[in-house]
């Protein structure tokens, strides 16, 4: 059974409307939450920080994409510790930082508002589910080094997460149609 941390990217990408994402991305993350959804379970922190997260991006009715039915199940199964769990994570004195993200210097720059999810990680010992935010890979070795694993959905090549759109040929301005002026 998989248990894992959700990013928020994940099913914003499963939903596919929000960005240009290419299609095996989009279908990478979208078999990752059906698996979480039919056998997996889905590990939140105790605060509702990722939850708040989810409800920024996703629409709590469950459609019309995969990812909203993900947010609904989430929601809909709290209660339920075979299907989602909440890892208690605690702030550190004076700061907004989670006790469970590590102290590396090398992580001063790491995305704060992904700290959630990796000191979720972290504390649970479970990998984090990432589509397309390249912060994790960018700091892929360090948050290794510290006992955080990430499962690159789409992959660790950053140009691969996105479909480029093609230079648009450049119209020539619409022709001016002129009027006739009506005789009285």
């Amino acid at each position: 059974m998989t248990r894992a941390v959700v990013d928020a990217n994940v099913p914003i990408v499963a939903n596919g409307r929000d960005g240009n994402y290419r299609l095996s991305c989009q279908a990478a993350c979208v078999d990752a939450i059906e698996r979480l959804i039919k056998q997996g379970v889905t590990l939140l922190d105790d605060g509702g920080m990722i939850l708040s997260e989810y409800s920024r991006h996703l629409h709590f009715r469950g459609q019309p994409g995969v990812g909203d039915a993900f947010f609904r199940f989430v929601i809909q199964n709290q209660a339920n510790r075979r299907r989602v769990r909440t890892v208690t994570l605690a702030l550190r004195e004076n700061s907004n930082d989670y006790l469970d993200f590590p102290e590396d210097p090398r992580l001063a720059k790491f995305d704060r508002g992904d700290r959630m999810y990796a000191a979720c990680a972290r504390k649970s010992q479970r990998p984090v589910l990432n589509a397309v935010d390249s912060d994790w890979l960018d700091h892929k070795i360090v948050l290794e080094e510290n006992g955080i694993i990430v499962h690159f959905l789409c992959g660790e090549v950053k140009s691969s997460w996105f479909v480029v759109a093609p230079a648009t040929a450049r119209k020539s301005p619409p022709k001016r149609r002129h009027r006739r002026k009506r005789r009285t």
